[in-house]
């Protein structure tokens, strides 16, 4: 339910405008603009209902002091004043409306329900240009094995709490985080992710927690403003540098920033989910964290299995994703021969999940005709012995391999044209040739068209 803040110092006036949003919205009265700056620096409205004319601190001033804290949050004045100068002022400041008393009340109804939709337009625009918000492409995690239920019972558990979400590269920290924010209060709301380690440092402040600068023009919102009383999810939470760190403890231990060039302090209830590949003590010792945030997410840390834990589940994954590309690929595949399918389960994946998926992908990209994945269309890799103990000894070099790989047969099936093979990939061009020249891979013998 969307709250709204009503500051009106006479006592018939404040019911009434209660008795009129009665059910409709969850209600605070103020008394007073102090009391309402007291509210507002404890938790967010959805839209404020002010008058202008009160003692000790008037509209007028409340509302610049509003401004400071939600530069776009919705003001709607009402006021029995006849005061044009006083009106245009408010009007100048932010106001989004002005009603007169006494209101007509299925006006006000109405123009309450507009201007706080209208006020999520902005914040909806931001999402999309920050692409902080995207779609993923499955709605909960798979797996039927022991480990991999104690850990989703675990996670449901904490579902409205700050988690700290640990975990190999590929073992689908993500799909678990936004597995949690379904499991909350918050389902409704937009999972908002930042990519700690995508972004330069020098950006990163302003990115999670905006900028106030005084001027409309320059002010920008972060993504805990666009978070709301949503879910923000942190990935690789390390590679924030240490002072930013101490930014989120503070976030997620009292609900409170402060955005860059301003020392207004901001109250949010936006509940934080972060990711980290090493557990807490170890990236502790290694200086990747500070001790603080493993404190701040001491209640809540959840160990996601890596595949080789959770062998049972091999099986349901690879065929979630065949059927999964089945239909985006339009190929005629249908099952996993068992001899291909007891290869998958013998391999040590140090990928994980995203490297079960990629496989099951590319064997759909080059052999889509087949009606069956047979163990010959597996990676090479399927086909060599592992080391004795199973153990990693170049995670990027495998990677490396297998793109590398991948490439050069869709150049087979495309007589070596960059173009055609681009297609059979599922990529453009120019993406194409960036990872041939990453990679390094010989380009004599492709064709550009």
């Amino acid at each position: 339910m969307k709250k709204l803040l009503i500051v009106e110092d006479e006592f018939g006036a404040r019911e009434a405008l209660r008795e009129t949003f009665y059910n409709l919205y969850e209600i605070t009265a103020a008394t007073n603009a102090l009391e309402g700056l007291s509210y507002l620096s404890r938790e967010r409205a959805d839209l404020i209902i002010l008058d202008l004319v009160m003692p000790r601190m008037g509209g007028m001033a409340f509302l610049k002091e509003v401004r400071q804290l939600y530069a776009d949050l919705p003001v709607l004045v009402v006021t029995a004043s006849s005061n044009d100068d006083l009106t245009r002022e408010a009007l100048t400041l932010g106001a989004v409306g002005l009603v007169r008393k006494p209101w007509d009340v299925p006006e006000l109804r109405n123009l309450v329900s507009q201007s706080i939709a209208a006020s999520e337009v902005p914040r909806q625009r931001d999402l999309l240009a920050k692409e902080i918000v995207k779609d993923f492409p499955s709605t909960a995690p798979i797996g039927q094995s022991a480990v991999f239920r104690r850990m989703l019972e675990h996670a449901r558990a904490v579902a409205e709490n700050p988690v700290l979400l640990t975990g190999e590269r590929g073992v689908g920290k993500e799909f678990v985080a936004r597995q949690i924010h379904a499991w909350s209060r918050r389902a409704f709301e937009p999972f908002v992710t930042i990519s700690c380690g995508d972004l330069p440092a020098a950006f990163l402040e302003v990115e999670l927690f905006g900028k106030w600068c005084g001027s409309s023009e320059q002010n920008r919102r972060g993504a805990i403003d666009l978070a709301r009383d949503s879910s923000l999810f942190l990935e690789n939470i390390d590679r924030l540098p240490h002072e930013i760190q101490r930014s989120v403890v503070r976030l997620v231990k009292r609900g409170e920033y402060q955005r860059a060039g301003s020392q207004q302090i901001v109250p949010t209830t936006a509940r934080v989910l972060a990711t980290l590949e090493s557990n807490p003590s170890e990236a502790v010792a290694a200086k990747l964290i500070i001790p603080e945030i493993a404190d701040a997410f001491s209640l809540a840390v959840i160990a996601v299995p890596p595949l080789r834990e959770r062998r049972d589940d091999i099986p349901l994954l690879a065929h979630h994703f065949l059927h999964q590309f089945r239909h985006t690929l339009n190929t005629e595949t249908l099952d996993i021969a068992p001899a291909a399918m007891q290869k998958l389960r013998d391999y040590q994946w140090p990928g994980n999940v995203r490297e079960l998926r990629n496989v099951i992908e590319r064997v759909m990209v080059l052999y889509g005709s087949s009606k069956q994945i047979a163990p010959s269309e597996l990676p090479r890799e399927f086909s060599q012995p592992e080391s004795s103990d199973g153990s990693v000894i170049d995670y990027k070099a495998a990677v490396s391999a297998y793109e590398k790989q991948l490439i050069a047969e869709a150049f087979d099936r495309s007589n070596g044209t960059v173009t055609a093979a681009a297609k059979i990939l599922g990529i453009s061009p120019r993406r194409l040739q960036l990872r041939i020249d990453r990679l390094r891979i010989r380009r004599s013998p492709f064709k550009t068209d």
